[in-house]
């Protein structure tokens, strides 16, 4: 009976350890992962105010500009016309623009006239091959007209590796949920 106590109370006192990491890590991830959106959106808003200042001239010196990730974050930014033609990414004009018309991130702001920035699920992309999560905001002219959509493209391989390497192991799982 004494052994059999020992053992309930140890498997209590591991369940409680459990709890406690899972919630520190919760909140590491959690931490994190808002810092680089909150760097995200910065870009996303400091790059389309400057596309509109320098309409129709510019968007490839504007991303390149508000980029400045860490290298390890492997962002990248990328402008979107308003007929869904990504032309320009912060790594410069694109010699063939690629057709995204029908992808999420353009869609929910070519269907309404707010300018909020939104994070989509993970897509996989079609000229690398890697998943990575867009985040995207509509870029508007004065009178409230689309004049494209600034995306920046955060790969979800890099992140998941930085959020491994901030606190969790192998073993850990995190799911990000969300309407957005």
């Amino acid at each position: 009976m004494l052994f059999r106590s020992l053992c309930l109370e140890q498997q209590r006192s591991q369940v409680e350890a459990g709890e406690v990491r899972a919630a520190q890590l919760a909140r590491t991830s959690a931490n994190h992962l808002e810092l680089t959106l909150f760097a995200v959106d910065r870009a996303l808003k400091r790059a389309g105010a400057e596309i509109v200042e320098n309409w129709p001239d510019g968007g490839g010196a504007a991303l390149a500009r508000a980029a400045g990730f860490p290298e390890r974050q492997e962002i990248e930014l990328a402008f979107v016309d308003a007929d869904g033609l990504l032309v320009e990414t912060d790594r410069g004009k694109r010699a063939v623009p690629v057709n995204v018309a029908g992808r999420s991130y353009f869609l929910v702001h070519r269907d309404t006239s707010q300018v909020t920035t939104r994070m989509m699920p993970p897509i996989l992309s079609r000229h690398s091959g890697a998943w990575s999560i867009p985040v995207s905001r509509a870029v508007r002219d004065h009178e409230g007209a689309l004049l494209g959509v600034v995306v920046a493209f955060i790969n979800a391989t890099a992140l998941g590796e930085v959020l491994h390497n901030v606190s969790m192991t192998p073993r850990d799982v995190l799911d990000i949920e969300g309407e957005n």
